[in-house]
């Protein structure tokens, strides 16, 4: 009676609300909208939301009711999120049932983080196949596959449970709002595979995979010149390994960019199904993509941008897969309906609207400068290559170029002919170590270098001026010089044990150990001397010798951060 008397006393008028009338006689008449709710200050929202709780148990009352109550329920619990208070939430939830408000619980779960009781919640609502409304369905397939793909990294997962959600979808009678988000969702995480499956076959391991065929082709090729051999069956046998999967992975793509273009296709079939009902409330798709978005009310203009947002990229999938039959075949079926060309309009009437208007459709960051208004005397830029090049150690044979820049020092420049994006976000990932632990000290600091990555199979690399490579500090270029060559010349070469430990790579375990400790009886450390040459003192020579191990402890940890981020 309290919470009555105070939600009587909080909220006697709400002219400005259709739905909710006068609390202080209980006239509530239709439905309560969703938009009315969110128009509420959280301090009556709860009071209205505890008026309904106390209504709804009474006997007799009318179901309608009961549905309010999980509106204003889930409104609040949103609020709740939004303020990140979970606890009052979860203890707000416990005290009522429901399928909308048990998906409000996960929605709860998965804000503080607990992604595995919230996926539990969720598979055993599914599971149990009594929800009584299509809608709630739809939103927990929904929630479950955002779970999946952005918490899990389980995009296949996702990917299959929305396309069983579609089934049902096919068997059951749904409003449009939950075919638009069950199809959109699948249009966004197919279009997401997509990407992540042609970043894979720009990789290297895939190139290397195709290398690999190509050079087990030739090798069958010469082998069945011959008699059968034990070497030709399993060449054989690699070589269909290897196009298998291969083929796999090209036929998923196909499949993948199907998917991509049939669900997003589908989300606008939604729309223009329902081109009717939306045309009685003026809120058409010719509206809602031609009229600028300031002039529509919320609930249109997010429909709006959810509708824009997709409609572009699906024009991107449709054009780079329009060589594949699948890919033409689900965009003439959609053609053929009438739907396509009557999105399509005014897709493009939107965007004529403001090619036409002052205001532009996406702002710039940063205005160009005009002709003139730069100058580029600071920068230093780099005259022709030299002609002699040396090739650096490395599987790719990289080469160290040389230039003469305009402020007439000599540049270093390392070519690699190799994949080098990897290389960026480990430098990337050493910038981002310098800020954490640079303390003011020139000790705490990680030197990085620039990597240009030109494509996905070469790049260019800064070379860190005023430095050497270990390599060459104590075995030389040719392995045959540096500190080892001249502090302890009785040893062997370094080109000699190279080889030593390569021979020690492909024998068996205890084997190698043993030869491995023999190399290093013959062959003795000298990076001590690089020390007692350069700093004399006492005092120089602590603080070198303390910063070299510093700077190895961060380099290291940078190392660390990278490997688990891969893992």
């Amino acid at each position: 009676m309290e919470c009555e008397a105070a939600a009587k006393s909080e909220m006697p008028n709400l002219t400005n609300i259709s739905h909710l009338r006068d609390l202080a006689v209980a006239d509530l008449k239709g439905c309560v909208a969703v938009g009315d709710l969110k128009a509420l200050p959280i301090n009556r929202l709860i009071l209205f939301t505890t008026y309904l709780s106390r209504i709804s148990d009474l006997e007799g009352v009318a179901q309608m009711y009961r549905y309010d109550l999980s509106i204003a329920v889930s409104e609040l619990s949103r609020r709740f999120i939004d303020l990140k208070a979970f606890a009052p939430c979860l203890t707000m939830l416990k005290n009522y049932d429901g399928d909308s408000l048990v998906i409000e619980k996960c929605k709860v779960l998965i804000a503080k983080g607990e992604y595995n009781t919230a996926e539990h919640h969720l598979h055993v609502l599914l599971q149990s196949m009594v929800i009584r409304d299509p809608t709630d369905e739809i939103e927990a397939r929904c929630l479950l596959a955002e779970l999946l793909a952005d918490h899990k990294n389980m995009l296949d997962e996702a990917i299959i449970l929305l396309q069983k959600g579609r089934e049902r979808i096919e068997k059951l009678t749904v409003r449009s709002e939950s075919r638009l988000r069950i199809f959109l969702l699948l249009h966004q995480l197919a279009a997401r595979q997509l990407t992540g499956i042609e970043e894979h076959m720009e990789s290297r391991a895939f190139r290397m995979r195709e290398d690999a065929i190509r050079e087990w082709t030739r090798q069958r090729n010469i082998a069945s010149q011959g008699a059968p051999t034990h070497a030709g069956r399993r060449i054989e046998c690699e070589l269909k390994c290897e196009r298998e999967a291969v083929e796999a992975i090209k036929q998923k793509l196909v499949a993948t960019a199907v998917d991509t273009v049939w669900a997003g296709l589908e989300a606008l079939n939604s729309v223009y199904v329902d081109l009717s009902e939306l045309h009685k409330s003026r809120s058409t798709v010719a509206e809602l993509l031609s009229e600028p978005y300031l002039k529509q009310p919320q609930q249109p203009k997010q429909r709006n941008d959810s509708i824009l947002r997709h409609v572009f990229p699906l024009i991107d999938v449709i054009f780079r897969f329009d060589d594949e039959k699948n890919v033409v075949k689900t965009f003439r079926m959609y053609v053929a309906s009438g739907m396509v060309p009557a999105i399509w309009v005014h897709v493009v009437g939107h965007l004529m609207s403001h090619c036409f208007t002052k205001s532009i459709l996406a702002p710039v960051i940063r205005s160009l400068c005009m002709p003139g208004d730069y100058s580029g005397d600071e920068l230093i830029k780099w005259g022709p290559m030299e002609r002699i090049c040396i090739q650096a150690d490395g599987l790719s044979a990289p080469k160290v170029l040389r230039t003469k820049g305009s402020d007439g020092k000599l540049y270093k420049l390392i070519w690699k002919n190799e994949d080098v994006r990897q290389d960026c976000l480990v430098e990337q990932l050493f910038s981002i170590v310098n800020s954490i632990l640079n303390d003011d000290e020139d000790a705490a600091f990680l030197r990085t270098y620039k990597v240009v990555p030109l494509d996905s199979k070469c790049g260019i690399i800064e070379f860190c001026q005023g430095t050497t490579s270990l390599k060459q500090l104590l075995c030389g270029l040719d392995l045959q010089g540096g500190l080892h060559a001249e502090e302890e010349p009785q040893d062997e070469k370094a080109i000699k044990m190279r080889n030593v430990l390569k021979d020690a790579a492909k024998s068996p375990g205890n084997q190698a150990s043993v030869m491995f400790q023999e190399a290093c009886a013959r062959f003795q450390p000298v990076f001590r001397h690089f020390f007692y040459r350069n700093y004399t003192t006492v005092r120089e020579w602590t603080k070198m010798i303390n910063n070299y191990r510093r700077s190895l402890a961060q380099w290291s940890i940078g190392m660390c951060e990278y490997v688990f981020c891969e893992c």
